[in-house]
């Protein structure tokens, strides 16, 4: 009776484990919410979520909404990541989202992604600086 309980147990964890790896597999797609923004309104952000070597991850785009030269520096996930740019921005600058990277991977615990932002424009030294929160949303259906 021991060995029949110890099995069946064995066997409900199996499955139990199973069952969490799939509902992860049988993500369909991610949304995205805007949770909350600071001094955003020279700028378009987007959280593109794609899929890269079966894991989901996402690129972020930011445009500069101004016709100004501008020396800009991008936080997408943390203050560890900068990304720069200096001069006037014609097309999004593309963060791109990658598999071997933990910060851009989409899982429970990573379902937020804080955008920061810290630029100067053309014959002006105020520094200014924007924040965007977002959060990842799994689709099942």
């Amino acid at each position: 009776m021991k060995y029949k309980s110890i099995i069946l147990l064995f066997l409900c964890t199996v499955f139990l484990l199973v069952s969490c790896q799939q509902k992860q597999e049988n993500i369909k797609g991610i949304s995205v919410k805007k949770i909350s923004s600071f001094n955003t309104e020279d700028w378009k952000i987007n959280i593109v979520p794609k899929k890269d070597h079966n894991k989901w991850v996402y690129d972020v785009k930011a445009t500069y909404l101004k016709n100004k030269s501008i020396d800009v520096t991008i936080k997408p996930y943390s203050d560890n990541s900068k990304y720069g740019y200096k001069g006037y921005l014609k097309e999004p600058i593309i963060i791109p989202g990658n598999y071997e990277s933990k910060e851009s991977i989409y899982s429970k615990e990573n379902n937020k992604v804080k955008i920061k932002l810290e630029w100067t424009e053309e014959k002006e030294n105020e520094l200014k600086q924007a924040e965007s929160e977002y959060e990842l949303v799994p689709k099942t259906k």
